[in-house]
């Protein structure tokens, strides 16, 4: 297990941490990359203590006014079977994370349309997805899981062929994009397909730019 931790300091994302491991567990344990995110209560964003973790954590060395929220993101290998559905919501709950990032999901449109609806109200969370579109395309899919209270500011769902997705939220005074990112090995797709996909998240951060977003990629 290789491991890399980097510090990036941003403007309005006070700290950003990664952690990154090559590939999922058939029973997960650990998470493959983790962005802890601190916003300043002073920025408007002021997450109900259910999003907030121990205070005692190493990675909140921040004075008691900021707030942490967790960012994880992961490579599920495929989530056709329900076993390995169950095993990643197993992994999400019994984690610290608020929001998880989930690529290769090798969901179709119609296998994404019903995954999590039952435990959705059972659990208080929620899914989104960016299926594959098509199946010729096997290895394609990106999807987030938001706990509450999160969700309940999502304003705008944006998927893109399977290979990017993007939720909007609001707050009070404070507006995020977060955004899955799902790019195959070089070996295995082509130049034109690459380009299109750095075009389109290329145009996302210019239009958040442009709206004053603050920006989460994963």
């Amino acid at each position: 297990m290789s491991l890399i931790r980097k510090r990036i300091f941003l403007p309005n994302l006070v700290r950003l941490w990664k952690n990154w491991t090559p590939s999922l567990p058939q029973n997960p344990s650990l998470p493959m990359i983790e962005h802890h995110s601190i916003l300043g209560a002073s920025q408007g964003f002021h997450p109900p203590d259910s999003v907030i973790p121990n205070i005692n954590s190493p990675y909140n060395s921040s004075s008691s006014s900021s707030l942490l929220i967790n960012f994880g993101q992961i490579n599920v290998n495929g989530l056709c079977s329900p076993v390995r559905q169950l095993h990643l919501l197993n992994y999400f709950f019994h984690s610290s994370f608020s929001v998880l990032s989930l690529n290769d999901t090798r969901l179709t449109s119609s296998s994404a349309k019903f995954i999590y609806q039952n435990e959705h109200f059972q659990y208080n969370f929620k899914s989104y997805w960016a299926p594959s579109p098509s199946n010729s395309r096997p290895h394609d899919g990106v999807g987030l899981l938001l706990r509450h209270p999160l969700h309940k500011h999502v304003q705008k769902i944006v998927p893109w062929k399977g290979r990017l997705l993007k939720l909007d939220l609001f707050f009070h005074q404070t507006k995020i994009s977060i955004i899955s990112v799902y790019i195959p090995p070089y070996h295995s797709i082509h130049y034109k397909e690459r380009d299109a996909i750095f075009a389109q998240l290329n145009l996302w951060l210019d239009k958040a730019r442009s709206n004053n977003y603050h920006v989460v990629i994963l």
